[in-house]
């Protein structure tokens, strides 16, 4: 669990002040709009990296076999920071990044990948054993396949237990049907 902090609010107030606005200029955005806005403040929710620091440091083997995704580079940046204390035996999967990477990380030179939407579906890692999700959609179909990845079996370890690690808003200040109680 993670609570907003007063700049996660502060965001969250201006985009409510954009939505007024919009509204009032005769542009009103739509329900679709207004929610992509809103989740971004949940998927780069500031206290989430110190929380993660905070569940690493008491289990360190969660970072080996284990694909983080996160929204944008720039707060992969911030998680990066975080598991950098814990193991260096990581690296980041995007775009631009090098393919062998994710080699290496299949055998096992590395313990773990920092990643967006790259690795979501269309992989077969059979030794994952943990998902962290910083960001989640709100469709189904891409969490299901995010988590997935780690839920598949490995004959040279039968007795893997998958993980999947998920940040859940303590108390969502809008609404009791949110994306994170639905997922």
């Amino acid at each position: 669990p993670y609570d907003l902090t007063a700049g996660d609010q502060e965001r969250r107030r201006k985009i409510f002040a954009r939505i007024e606005g919009a509204k009032k200029a005769g542009n009103p955005m739509n329900q679709k709009e207004i929610y992509m806005l809103l989740s971004q403040i949940n998927k780069l929710a500031e206290q989430k990296p110190s929380v993660f620091e905070d569940f690493i440091s008491k289990q360190p083997e969660k970072l080996e076999n284990t694909i983080i995704f996160v929204e944008t580079e720039e707060f992969g940046k911030k998680v990066q920071e975080k598991v950098h204390k814990v193991t260096h035996l990581y690296k980041t999967y995007y775009a631009r990044d090098n393919k062998k990477y994710l080699q290496d990380f299949v055998d096992g030179k590395i313990k773990c990948l920092i990643t967006c939407h790259k690795l979501s579906e269309g992989i077969d890692i059979k030794k994952l054993e943990n998902v962290v999700l910083f960001s989640s959609t709100s469709s189904r179909l891409e969490t299901i396949q995010r988590i997935g990845r780690c839920l598949r079996t490995n004959p040279d370890n039968p007795k893997k237990r998958a993980t999947v690690v998920d940040f859940i808003i303590r108390q969502e200040p809008d609404s009791e049907d949110t994306a994170d109680s639905n997922r």
